[in-house]
């Protein structure tokens, strides 16, 4: 394999698949021990209170882009977490998490409770990987997105 313009070759580093039962709450665990932001896409939102759960930890530098179709839950974790980054895209499908300064999650489950559904994720703790989809994924992605009417000022 080689890297090209549209992707990344990350050589000699240990990736690993989770199996379904692996849970968000199991990935974002120790995320409040760190003082780097966390970045989250995702389809759907979860209920606010696994959210609350969830969230509450540290509930800043969390940055979080989901499908516009969860705007309204989007709006009221907004307004449980005002130090949380949250916009919306009617493009959203990526289930991507960074967090930390080097671990990266990929895989089919959205932010929350996926228990009734058969899902995987492929991780990796490499800054390389990290930094590139930081960068090259979310960054760009967020730049493009209008923030909540409720950041704004507007409600």
């Amino acid at each position: 394999m080689k890297a090209d313009s549209h992707s990344i070759l990350i050589k000699n580093k240990q990736f690993k698949i989770y199996k379904p039962s692996h849970s968000w709450g199991m990935k974002l665990s120790q995320y409040h021990r760190t003082n780097s932001p966390v970045h989250i896409i995702t389809y759907s939102l979860p209920n606010l209170e696994y959210s609350k759960h969830i969230l509450s930890k540290r509930p800043e530098w969390i940055y979080i882009i989901c499908h516009d179709k969860f705007y309204d839950k989007a709006f009221k974790l907004k307004k449980m977490f005002p130090n949380i980054e949250i916009r919306t895209s009617d493009r959203v499908h990526t289930k991507l998490l960074l967090v930390g300064k080097d671990s990266v999650y990929l895989g089919s489950p959205n932010f929350g409770d996926s228990h009734n559904w058969h899902e995987m994720t492929f991780g990796t703790n490499s800054k390389e990987a990290y930094v590139w989809c930081r960068d090259k994924i979310f960054i760009p992605f967020w730049n493009n997105l209008e923030p909540l009417c409720f950041q704004q000022g507007l409600f």
